[in-house]
């Protein structure tokens, strides 16, 4: 049950990302809002039905395998044969198989973050170029803007749009900085 319902939140993930790339074509904050908005939605919907989903996934670590290579280089060995040799038979040049289990939630978590961050700075930037900091009254149409587009998306989640827009806020301070 587990793996499936990871596979469903990941591709679920992935099809509201793909969907934000195409709203992104007309415009990019819009694509992001509509990007926060269906992953908020998604993890409600997770944390409401408590559903776990997780897998293991398995991959190759090379790390082993390059810092034999460094030491080897280090040591002045690097094209000695007969340390490749004894490398081979140790098994210290084969990579190692790594297996880990991938949580939906934190896949999820980090998604979101990414998105809200990239709207974040995409807003901050946009207000930025065309105003500076900090906004002068002349700003109020592009804040409106993007506050009254945060208002049709998160009717609702009062707290969440004024969140979002304390982000844009904090960002274009650091900008000032």
């Amino acid at each position: 049950m587990g793996e499936m319902a990871y596979e469903i939140i990941h591709e679920t993930s992935l099809s509201i990302m793909r969907a934000s790339g195409e709203v992104a074509r007309k415009d990019k904050i819009d694509s992001y809002i509509f990007a926060i908005k269906n992953l908020v939605l998604l993890k409600n919907l997770i944390l409401a039905y408590e559903i776990s989903g997780s897998r293991q996934a398995a991959a190759l670590d090379f790390t082993r395998m390059w810092t034999t290579f460094s030491e080897l280089r280090n040591r002045g060995g690097l094209f000695d044969v007969r340390a490749y040799y004894t490398l081979i038979t140790t098994g210290e040049l084969l990579p190692e198989v790594v297996t880990t289990v991938q949580d939906a939630r934190v896949e999820l978590d980090g998604l979101l973050r990414e998105t809200i961050t990239k709207f974040r700075e995409e807003c901050a930037g946009l207000l930025w170029k065309q105003y500076g900091f900090p906004l002068p009254e002349k700003s109020r149409a592009g804040k409106k803007k993007i506050q009254d587009k945060l208002e049709v998306m998160f009717t609702h989640e009062r707290e969440l749009r004024e969140n979002l827009w304390a982000a844009v806020e904090e960002t274009l301070a650091e900008r000032k900085k």
